[in-house]
């Protein structure tokens, strides 16, 4: 490892820190639009950079059924942040995606660093309590800081039956177990005052390497490319509700949607 983050610039506000939103995006949907630009507005980092991939480390198994080649994945991404990516808080980075092998967060953050400055690397509460596969963990912590995204109807998910607004994969017992356990594992080491955490709307912790973890709310529906495929593969139908009109005008010329619609006849 290179060193760790915090000594070379102690944590000073989040207003400082370049937000990273990365992920397979296969496709991108409105629940990626909307977490990715709220992490301007809270914790209110400087700006955030969209980091599409493609090979997720802990997905490759899974990810049989892909549907967009890098250049669709790409001009995707574009359709949906069509009217933010002229502004200069949100940025598209393209790096990964001609990768043929998995994109480990760790080789990631080695070149980001040096290119974007002090980095907020932004993850949902499926990844945080997966954090120990992680490829060079407890290593990874320490070069940034780390915001993890929690969705608002989460703190009332004991009182809804509303299963498409829960959390994606994971609820609020699970995550308290998980953070129980990240501090009997010590990589999370001490829960930070609300003076130290500044306002991300969730608890703050210091991890091992002297590095930020906050949960922070997000408005982002509970939505996911997994999910968006698997329902085309039954129905042969988008939902627009989930993607939004350009984007799905664009999916439809596609070669999977006429294969996938063909199916289901």
């Amino acid at each position: 490892m290179s060193g760790p983050f915090s000594s070379t610039k102690p944590f000073s506000s989040w207003s400082e820190l370049t937000g990273i939103f990365g992920g397979n995006f296969n496709p991108p949907h409105l629940g990626h639009k909307t977490g990715s630009l709220g992490l301007l507005k809270q914790p209110g980092l400087k700006r955030v950079v969209i980091l599409p991939n493609s090979k997720t480390p802990l997905r490759v198994g899974l990810q049989k059924n892909s549907w967009l080649d890098s250049a669709q994945k790409l001009e995707a991404i574009k359709i949906l942040f069509e009217s933010e990516i002229h502004s200069n808080q949100l940025l598209i980075d393209e790096s990964e995606l001609g990768n043929r092998n998995p994109s480990y967060t760790f080789n990631s953050l080695e070149w980001l660093r040096p290119k974007y400055g002090p980095i907020a690397f932004a993850i949902g509460i499926d990844q945080f309590t997966q954090f120990k596969n992680w490829f060079r963990f407890p290593e990874v912590l320490g070069l940034c800081h780390w915001i993890v995204l929690m969705r608002k109807p989460e703190n009332k998910i004991e009182n809804s039956r509303d299963t498409s607004r829960r959390s994606s994969g994971a609820d609020r017992e699970s995550v308290k177990e998980a953070i129980s356990r990240a501090f009997s594992e010590g990589w999370l080491t001490r829960t930070l005052s609300d003076s130290e955490a500044g306002k991300t709307g969730g608890p703050n912790f210091e991890t091992v390497h002297k590095t930020r973890l906050a949960f922070c709310e997000t408005d982002a529906m509970a939505a996911s490319s997994t999910e968006i495929r698997e329902n085309f593969e039954k129905s042969g139908e988008l939902d627009v509700n989930k993607l939004g009109s350009e984007l799905l005008e664009y999916l439809k010329r596609l070669p999977f949607y006429d294969r996938g619609t063909n199916k289901c006849l």
